[in-house]
């Protein structure tokens, strides 16, 4: 049984895209965008995770090379990366030159072997609740805010999806919209609910063939399955 697959390819906040218990074992579990979109595309497609916390474009390039290599029936990826390419100073931060031509080889390579693309900007920086940085590292709203339209200029160019969760995390609301992190970078639950909605509206939008309301399930219902399995 041969499923087509999503590759969801990022930092850390794809890393934790599972993580359900994300203010400690001691909390409420929270939503999830991983299994969120292991939920809407049960047998339909299967999602592969691939998040690497604190890596940057430089590194992921190093990294999607092999993971192509190693992963059959890719038909759809997001690549999210930026946010720590965005950082000012420290071994993280990439020029905003070097992101854009990165970026731009990350799509090219997916490209080429027919995946469809949808690119996820760098979200919103709470600076009054940092994550633990350091010295030499930093972060802000206005350079995050950089890196979001050049990768929009990224995706004009090759015309891949593009889900701007630096916008999406403004429409919530200056009062509202520091609940969406649990630092001054990673999402809440309902941060990840924000990128689970926006993702499925930008598939819904570029290409309608691989959202989940438009996919058919793989095997037939267990109603019109015959009693000794003939027709499967």
């Amino acid at each position: 049984m041969d499923f087509e697959r999503f590759l969801l390819f990022g930092d850390s906040i794809t890393e934790m895209a599972f993580k359900s218990k994300i203010a400690g074992e001691d909390h409420p579990d929270e939503f999830t965008v991983g299994a969120g979109l292991t939920d809407v595309y049960a047998r339909k497609m299967d999602i592969v995770l691939r998040g690497f916390s604190g890596y940057n474009s430089r590194w992921a390039l190093k990294l999607l090379p092999r993971i192509l290599r190693s992963e059959r029936k890719i038909a759809i990826a997001y690549v999210f990366f930026g946010t720590n390419d965005a950082a000012i100073g420290g071994t993280q931060s990439v020029p905003l030159d070097e992101y854009k031509h990165n970026m731009s080889k990350l799509v090219e390579m997916l490209q080429e072997v027919d995946v469809k693309v949808i690119l996820v900007s760098p979200a919103l920086h709470d600076a009054e609740n940092p994550e633990m940085l350091a010295e030499e590292d930093s972060r802000s709203n206005e350079n995050n805010k950089l890196y979001r339209d050049a990768l929009h200029e990224v995706g004009d160019k090759y015309d891949t999806g593009f889900v701007d969760l630096y916008s999406a995390f403004q429409r919530v609301g200056c009062t509202k919209w520091q609940e969406l992190l649990s630092d001054g970078i990673h999402f809440t639950g309902k941060g990840y609910k924000v990128f689970f909605d926006e993702l499925l509206s930008v598939i819904a939008d570029k290409y309608p063939e691989y959202h989940p309301d438009n996919m058919p399930r793989i095997c037939p219902d267990w109603t019109e399955v015959l009693a000794d399995g003939s027709n499967l």
